[in-house]
């Protein structure tokens, strides 16, 4: 409905210099109607209205009144501690990998806000409108893994993981994984693969990549390729569990369509009857073979091959 001349005569409010507040109120300009076009030159809209820097200014000061000594001295005093611990800056704050379902896609996001992050910093080295180089790729990777291995520390079987894998940090800070195959003619990241808990959601997508780089194999294909380069805590399992929910193999090697229940077996089959005599006419043995003129004389042969 609309408002009647009364009722906005009484909502209008008036200043001490006679001017309109509803009349230049810049809220009101698209309730009324107005296009974009004019809205955007509007004066009123951008700058708001003209009486109100002087509205303003001609404010009465408010005098301030100190407490008094009395009052302060009954105030409960409270102190309040703030700590603050210096870990450097942590990939996990900028870009959520709970919302990566693929390694590849995570790692190029990583490495495009990387280079953002140079050009904000006056790098004019960084070509941002090139592709992506496997070296930057490989640079978001190294971003991610001390964030990753974070947790592995905090874990109550940190020490028997560091006995049994002889466990050691890397030039990068990583910890990789000892062993004997120091001498072999293998890669360096294949001598020594870097350690992953089994429960970051980076972990998964570093086994659901292999999965699709050995093309959907089973679990010793799958966990041989992961260990090219990562070693997993209890990553069978883990390897194992992630290949089950996967749409593509279980589409394309699960069980095939069940047969239906057979039927029950027919009355003749289950049921005792006595036996009915038969129309057909029977007739003893002799009888049949009487007219014929078969030898009734044994004879006895000798037959003998040889190779030619």
């Amino acid at each position: 409905m609309f408002a009647t001349e009364q009722q906005k005569s009484d909502r209008r409010l008036h200043l001490s210099d006679g001017v309109t507040v509803l009349e230049t109120n810049p809220a009101d300009l698209p309730s009324r109607g107005i296009s974009l076009p004019e809205l955007s030159v509007s004066r009123l809209w951008r700058h708001g209205p003209d009486w109100l820097p002087a509205a303003i200014s001609s404010q009465p000061e408010v005098e301030t009144v100190a407490m008094p000594d009395e009052c302060a001295s009954e105030m409960k005093k409270t102190t309040h501690t703030l700590l603050t611990t210096d870990e450097g800056p942590c990939v996990e704050n900028v870009i959520d990998c709970q919302r990566y379902s693929s390694l590849s896609r995570l790692l190029r996001v990583t490495a495009y806000v990387r280079r953002a992050i140079q050009l904000f910093k006056g790098n004019t080295a960084v070509n941002h409108q090139a592709g992506l180089t496997s070296t930057e790729l490989t640079e978001a990777e190294k971003l991610w893994l001390p964030t990753v291995q974070a947790t592995l520390k905090n874990d109550k079987c940190f020490t028997t993981w560091q006995k049994q894998l002889n466990l050691f940090q890397d030039k990068h800070g990583l910890l990789r994984c000892g062993g004997r195959l120091a001498n072999a003619d293998i890669p360096y990241a294949t001598k020594h693969p870097i350690l992953l808990p089994r429960g970051h959601h980076f972990t998964a997508l570093v086994v659901r990549n292999a999965h699709v780089r050995v093309a959907h194999d089973g679990v010793k294909e799958t966990l041989t390729e992961t260990r090219m380069k990562f070693w997993i805590i209890k990553g069978r399992s883990l390897v194992r569990s992630l290949i089950h929910q996967c749409v593509l193999c279980r589409r394309f090697h699960g069980t095939p369509y069940r047969a239906p229940p057979p039927p029950p077996l027919p009355d003749i089959r289950v049921k005792e009857e006595p036996p009915s005599p038969s129309p057909v006419l029977t007739l003893p043995a002799h009888s049949m073979f009487n007219h014929l003129d078969l030898p009734t004389q044994k004879r006895c042969g000798f037959v003998s091959s040889h190779a030619s």
